[in-house]
């Protein structure tokens, strides 16, 4: 083995988890050598010693973290640091300046990425990755939907199935979904009950799948079901499928379109585009303990298009009143998450709670992206019911008020600016209010004939 290969499994062993605590002795020993001998050519190689890179690495991963909208809290968890403080104090000695000043864009440092000393010469098996694409040709309003319903349309397109992205949110309720957390932290887009929504979502628009699924408590059967999933993906990709799974390059759902068994690694593309490579021991812990797992096998028409589309409605009814799982009260569902983010935008333009552009703009975008598709789904497929006419309607004009909204965070966003966002956050709930009830009209309707 050449020194460059024995350090990168090495540093490959210190990504795999930076949670763990592994001396540099640890580390020395598991590829052969004395402490003194790793710790100098670590340095030669690399730029500077392992203590120093765990160190760097980690705090990296936090900075990204929490400019995405994960709390300190979680980002601390997340990275082995054992308090907020210590974390804080250890992000301020090693870059000059705190979480928040990085996550609010008053400093520009640079973050530590991943070493990566031996170039990796894959041989992708299945699919070369130009051959799928990411939301193929969306509509300008709708790059932002929600990663799940996304990577779905985007595998069923390489797969030649004839079918469009308003029919995936459309017939699997994304159309109509809105998650928020009480601190505007993006893990609300995750935090649902993702067998029974996923479940629904598929067998609406009758897609035959297999899902495989492991949640952060099941560590006892982590290695069995990661080595499970690993053979399954490839038995997909080797059937001409696209496998979607959680977190391949960010902790959203992407698309793993090939395998190198050589070096063990899978070619993954995630949202909005993005091509890497996931190697197969880090699935399902990657950077969130949980692994998912959805290969479509095909579809098949078992549902009339008035069954689909009456389930789709109560689908995206009971989830607009609150019935389905939610996490209460850190996190809010349907017409409870408008208010929230109403209360949220309030509270930044007061200064109560700390602004987050980033986090603001996600939340903005996908609520608009969806209700452009569910404008778009309810005039082409419920043209012959005037209640589902008359929500469409109603969804047409939470886009023309959040549309502006949107487009502004390109620029510099203030207090008062936020404070019209509430204001405009009321008014389209209010209108959301009107389509759910004129949902709820048409199933009363149907219901009754």
């Amino acid at each position: 083995m050449t020194t460059k290969k024995a350090l990168q499994d090495a540093i490959d062993r210190i990504e795999s988890d930076l949670t763990e605590e592994l001396s540099v002795k640890d580390l020395a020993e598991s590829i052969g050598y004395s402490p003194w001998h790793f710790s100098r050519l670590f340095a030669h190689h690399v730029g500077m010693g392992p203590g120093r890179y765990v160190r760097r690495r980690r705090l990296s991963e936090v900075a990204l973290m929490h400019y995405s909208g994960y709390t300190l809290y979680d980002a601390a968890a997340a990275t082995g640091f054992s308090s907020v403080a210590v974390l804080i104090r250890a992000f301020r000695e090693t870059f000059g300046c705190t979480p928040g000043q990085f996550k609010r864009g008053e400093v520009d440092i640079e973050l530590q990425q991943r070493a990566q000393l031996v170039r990796m010469n894959l041989d992708w098996r299945q699919y070369d990755m130009k051959n799928v694409v990411w939301l193929d040709k969306p509509q300008d309003e709708t790059p932002f939907v929600h990663s799940y319903p996304a990577a779905l349309y985007s595998a069923l397109v390489a797969q030649v199935e004839d079918i469009t992205l308003m029919d995936v949110m459309g017939y699997s309720g994304f159309a109509f979904r809105l998650d928020m957390h009480e601190a505007m932290c993006m893990s609300a887009s995750s935090v649902f009950d993702w067998e029974s929504t996923f479940n629904f979502a598929l067998e609406n628009l009758g897609c035959e799948s297999k899902r495989l699924m492991r949640l952060w408590h099941e560590m006892d059967v982590r290695d069995a079901k990661r080595e499970q999933a690993v053979t399954m993906i490839k038995n997909a990709l080797d059937s001409g499928q696209i496998p979607i799974v959680w977190d391949v390059l960010v902790p959203e759902w992407g698309l793993v379109v090939g395998y190198d068994d050589k070096e063990n690694a899978f070619a993954c593309i995630g949202p909005p585009n993005t091509k890497g490579v996931l190697r197969a021991e880090h699935l399902g812990q990657r950077e969130i303990e949980i692994m998912d797992v959805t290969i479509v096998e095909g579809r098949v028409k078992i549902k009339t298009d008035e069954a689909m589309l009456y389930d789709a409605i109560q689908w995206a009814v009971d989830h607009g009143r609150g019935r389905h799982w939610c996490d209460r009260p850190t996190y809010a569902q349907g017409l409870e998450a408008w208010s929230m983010w109403q209360a949220i935008m309030n509270k930044m333009a007061t200064e109560a709670l700390e602004p987050n552009p980033f986090s603001e703009m996600y939340f903005a975008s996908m609520a608009c992206a969806a209700r452009v598709c569910a404008t778009r789904f309810l005039r082409e497929k419920g043209s012959a019911y005037q209640f589902l006419l008359d929500a469409a309607d109603s969804y047409a004009k939470v886009v023309d008020i959040l549309s502006p909204m949107v487009r502004s965070y390109g620029d510099k966003v203030s207090l008062n600016d936020r404070m019209r966002f509430a204001t405009m956050i009321g008014e389209a709930e209010a209108y959301e209010r009107k389509a759910m009830e004129y949902l709820e009209a048409f199933l009363d309707q149907e219901k009754s004939s």
